[in-house]
């Protein structure tokens, strides 16, 4: 039986894309994962990220989407709701049985049901959803190593365009200055700002001019 993990990188930024990856590997061959030394993501460096990117490749089968600042703001439900239709996309889109998410929610189990009720094809697949799944289940970490190495290439190319923006994330000061400089500036945030998020909407209403297009 083939089983998959799935776990996302980037959904709390205010710049740059979400991706979301699942991997795919024989059940005979998680000990394999294991030994690879994945592990939750952030508990890696770069280096190590890669390095063990590398070595699962060769176990099992690495699948990534990486969803854009435009079809974040463009959702028309929850960023909770938005992922778990894409979860379920993942998994219809899969050919294993067994699946392992890191939770988005407290209740794990209410996550499984909600991802159950959203898959079209009507095999039987068993959903695991539990908090903490990228430090638990192997194959969770290796997801979240694909979602995060993969992220870290799109934010190195957008860097490339727009200039050193930080880490994207609300709670970093040079994202911030980087917002406050470029609204500044332009009239309006770059295109890989997210401004259905509260931080880019009140630093567009902190302006003299609180336009709505993006720029770029």
């Amino acid at each position: 039986m083939i089983v998959a993990g799935i776990d996302e990188a980037g959904k709390g930024p205010v710049l740059g894309p979400m991706v979301l990856a699942i991997f795919e590997v024989d059940e005979g061959r998680l000990g394999e994962v294991r030994a690879s030394g994945a592990k939750d993501s952030k508990l890696l460096s770069e280096n190590k990220r890669e390095e063990i990117l590398s070595r699962l490749e060769k176990i099992g089968s690495g699948k990534v989407k990486v969803i854009s600042s435009q079809e974040l703001d463009s959702r028309d439900c929850s960023l909770n709701e938005f992922e778990i239709r894409e979860i379920a996309e993942l998994i219809d889109n899969s050919q294993a049985g067994e699946f392992y998410i890191d939770s988005i929610e407290a209740n794990g189990e209410k996550l499984a049901e909600k991802i159950r009720a959203r898959l079209r094809g009507k095999r039987t697949v068993r959903i695991i959803a539990k908090p903490k799944a990228d430090r638990d289940y192997p194959v969770v970490s290796a997801a979240s190593i694909f979602a995060k190495v993969r992220r870290e290439k799109e934010i190195s190319e957008l860097k490339k365009v727009f200039g050193d923006f930080g880490s994207g994330y609300p709670s970093d000061e040079r994202t911030i200055n980087y917002l406050k400089n470029f609204i500044s500036e332009n009239g309006a945030p770059p295109s890989i700002a997210r401004t259905s998020w509260e931080t880019v909407r009140k630093l567009i209403k902190g302006g003299n001019d609180p336009v709505q297009k993006k720029l770029f």
